[in-house]
């Protein structure tokens, strides 16, 4: 039974006994349970913080190729990054978030605390990437360069180091050259003997007959041309005034004569890096044709043969 009496309220206990309830301790107990359920509230708050962390950082144009973040290496934009996390369950790695980088080449994702990730770039067309591990942790590439993944590690707090470096590969330069020879016994092929020629005349075109360079052979009959694009190309040689081309494709490729009746070669490639030093022509003087035994005997054994063979169809 209750009864109430100015601002002494009383209670019936139990009993016969009557039991003082003062306002000023009702009030305290409301607000030490308001207390407690704020900070409760702020706990679960910071818990489930401290339960996630952020991975992230950054891809960049390495414009000198050194695997260093430099001062001036601008980030590059609309990469492809992947989040894998370890899936104990499956006993397995699975993608679980994909991402483009910024305007600045920096990226994150929301992860959770203490589990095992790793992060995989995707490479844009027209570029490599970088040395991996080439630096101070905050400065290098952590992109495999041939998988663009990084290694897994065990994610305790935020973590951004997870960088990547790429950059536009230089194609190496081509070249080609050798030797321009006086073919002394017009046999096509070069020998001991035989002294190359100064000053000869080479031109290299491409394949749909651009002119590319022109060079003089030097003092021993070699010539080169360097820094050449890849590509499709052909030589001219240019025989000096009473000189003649030799015969072409007489012995193996290091010592014949590639050039045709007219000086020009047959088309060849070139790949970046690529080095063709077998591209040669022997000439001789018009003088030097060799007497009738040398060459017209041959050539009149050829036609006595096809006499006779004609004769027996007859």
């Amino acid at each position: 039974m209750l009864i109430k009496k100015n601002v002494v309220a009383y209670y019936h206990g139990g009993g016969n006994t009557l039991k003082r309830l003062s306002k000023p301790n009702y009030v305290f107990k409301i607000a030490r349970v308001a207390i407690l359920m704020i900070v409760a509230l702020i706990a679960l708050s910071t818990q489930a913080s401290a339960c996630h962390v952020s991975i992230g950082d950054k891809v960049w144009n390495d414009l000198d190729m050194d695997g260093k973040q430099d001062k001036g290496e601008p980030g590059i934009p609309e990469v492809s990054v992947y989040l894998y996390k370890y899936d104990f369950c499956k006993d397995e790695w699975i993608q679980i978030q994909d991402t483009k980088t910024n305007e600045d080449g920096e990226y994150s994702f929301s992860a959770s605390y203490g589990c095992y990730y790793y992060v995989k770039f995707e490479l844009i067309e027209g570029y490599v990437f970088s040395p991996k591990d080439n630096a101070k942790p905050w400065k290098d590439s952590d992109a495999d360069v041939i998988t663009g993944n990084t290694k897994w590690r065990q994610i305790w707090c935020n973590y951004d180091k997870w960088d990547a470096g790429m950059y536009k590969p230089t194609p190496k330069p081509a070249g080609v050259g050798n030797y321009v020879w006086n073919d002394l016994n017009v046999n096509g092929i070069q020998e001991d003997d035989e002294d190359g020629m100064e000053g000869v005349t080479v031109k290299l075109y491409t394949c749909s007959g651009q002119l590319v360079d022109t060079k003089l052979t030097d003092e021993d009959g070699y010539y080169e041309f360097t820094d050449l694009e890849a590509g499709d190309y052909y030589i001219e040689f240019v025989s000096p005034s009473g000189y003649i081309f030799t015969l072409a494709d007489q012995g193996e490729e290091d010592e014949d004569s590639d050039a045709q009746t007219g000086g020009a070669t047959s088309c060849f490639t070139l790949n970046a890096g690529d080095y063709n030093s077998l591209v040669d022509a022997g000439i001789h003087s018009m003088e030097e044709i060799p007497e009738f035994p040398t060459v017209a005997l041959p050539m009149v054994a050829i036609i006595g043969l096809a006499f006779v063979f004609g004769r027996r169809k007859e």
